[in-house]
């Protein structure tokens, strides 16, 4: 194996960044992963002023757009977003759909016309995926702490061996170990792609798939509860109820469609069950789950700032 890859597999995030042979795409990961927000930022200023501006400069840029929405700076986040998606039209296809699809979600995040007043502190740390930028347009994450953790999942978190995003995790809770609260937003990945993976399982051993599948929710789960301080209380979001428009989209028969539809189902009711079962407490269920939140969609993932709002009500409950 190549020896940068190693390092960055492995979760040896420093080596990773160190290294000069390191790849681009795995040195922006690494740092992020790090959690420490003065570092980040001193390795962006450093990159911006000594790299091309080419479409990798533009992936950079990006991702410093959602790190100053973590730390409260939304006008600034704004406006690097727009400067991004100006760079983005004119790379045309040259750039990933990692990145098409977070700057195109910062776009609209920066066309919304959202209340400055946010939500008073609540002593919660906020730890997770890219749901972690609607988060931080609801609260102050300039006194919250806010760590995005690009690409975090349940599956990443259940392998047995140490790697990038244990690592990420850890340093995450690490950082924010002083605070009382961690809600943490994880899952929601996993969803989609069982929804993908297992249209591809329908034909092949589909038991074992499902066993598979809730093998890797549990141990990922597992994985961050086993990082709780005693003093501690962890949280994680209810999972989105399964969009029927999803199906709609392939050639399924109608018992196909009925096995995938409960499996995604059974996805949110074993995370939720799972969780509560670790000593994790589930919020956003009524919003979430028994609610409408795709009606306030923001793109095939993301929702309105106000579902988040409606969801944070419940941390004082």
């Amino acid at each position: 194996m190549n020896p940068d890859l190693l390092n960055y597999e492995s979760g040896r995030l420093l080596d990773s960044i160190d290294s000069p042979t390191s790849p681009r795409q795995q040195k922006f990961f690494a740092t992020l992963f790090t959690c420490d927000n003065r570092y980040i930022f001193e390795y962006v200023s450093r990159y911006v002023d000594t790299e091309e501006k080419d479409g990798w400069m533009a992936r950079l840029l990006a991702l410093k757009s959602v790190m100053l929405h973590c730390i409260g700076q939304h006008s600034s986040a704004n406006q690097q977003a727009r400067i991004v998606a100006t760079a983005l039209s004119e790379l045309g296809d040259g750039m990933d759909t990692f990145y098409q699809s977070l700057v195109q979600y910062l776009v609209k995040i920066s066309e919304l016309d959202l209340d400055p007043n946010k939500l008073a502190p609540m002593g919660t740390a906020i730890i997770g995926d890219s749901h972690t930028v609607s988060i931080s347009q609801v609260i102050n994450g300039a006194s919250e702490g806010i760590t995005y953790l690009p690409g975090i999942t349940l599956r990443g978190l259940s392998s047995p061996f140490q790697n990038s995003y244990q690592k990420a995790m850890l340093n995450a809770a690490a950082v924010h170990q002083r605070k009382n609260r961690v809600l943490f937003s994880v899952g929601e990945i996993d969803q989609r792609l069982s929804y993908q993976i297992g249209i591809k399982n329908l034909a092949n051993n589909y038991d074992s798939y499902l066993d598979r599948l809730f093998e890797t929710l549990r141990k990922g789960l597992e994985k961050i509860a086993s990082l709780k301080c005693p003093y501690q209380e962890f949280f994680v979001l209810s999972l989105p109820p399964f969009d029927a428009a999803l199906v709609s989209k392939n050639s399924l028969s109608d018992e196909q469609t009925q096995k995938i539809v409960a499996q995604i189902e059974n996805y949110g009711r074993i995370y939720e069950e799972t969780a509560e079962s670790l000593g994790i407490r589930v919020i956003g269920r009524s919003v979430m789950r028994y609610g409408t939140p795709h009606s306030n969609l923001l793109d095939h993932a993301h929702f309105h700032p106000s579902v988040y709002e409606s969801i944070f009500n419940e941390l004082g409950s």
